[in-house]
């Protein structure tokens, strides 16, 4: 895959028009990481690792291998996913046929792979919620249980 494919699968999710997407026809807005690029949508954001981060390819693991890419594809969604199922839906295929980019299962033949995911409400996080200063000590009980239950 290269950097032209790379950019069509980025544009058409910006556009919303990836078949497949559980909002269809909305623009995204687009947050670049070191190693991603996350679509947000209303309800729902997908992460599509970057291949064009050399630092990180080298350094650390090679996204821009296809073997190495699918395998960390993956094990970050099983574990993030194992975690945190009510966020992390599914792992998804991307088929391109032409101009078209489409979402298909991740059992699928593909060209690419990307996470889906369910849009987290920010304004009712932990980090806001602490910076809030309104969590009490029953809060952070509460925390500690659903955190040791998951691990569990």
């Amino acid at each position: 895959m290269n950097t032209s494919t790379d950019e069509k699968i980025i544009n058409a999710f910006l556009t919303g028009s990836v078949k497949g997407l559980i909002e269809s026809n909305k623009r995204a807005e687009h947050i670049q990481t070191q190693i991603s690029h996350i679509f947000l949508y209303t309800t729902t954001a997908y992460k599509l690792y970057r291949r064009d981060n050399e630092g990180f390819n080298k350094g650390f693991v090679n996204l821009a291998d296809e073997t190495t890419r699918a395998k960390f594809y993956k094990e970050d969604f099983f574990y993030n996913h194992y975690f945190n199922p009510a966020v992390y839906q599914q792992l998804q295929k991307i088929k391109i046929s032409g101009n078209d980019i489409e979402l298909k299962n991740k059992d699928d033949v593909g060209d690419d792979w990307v996470i889906q995911m369910r849009r987290i409400d920010t304004a009712r996080n932990l980090t806001t919620l602490l910076h809030a200063n309104i969590l009490h000590a029953d809060d952070f009980r509460k925390i500690g249980y659903q955190m040791t239950k998951a691990v569990a």
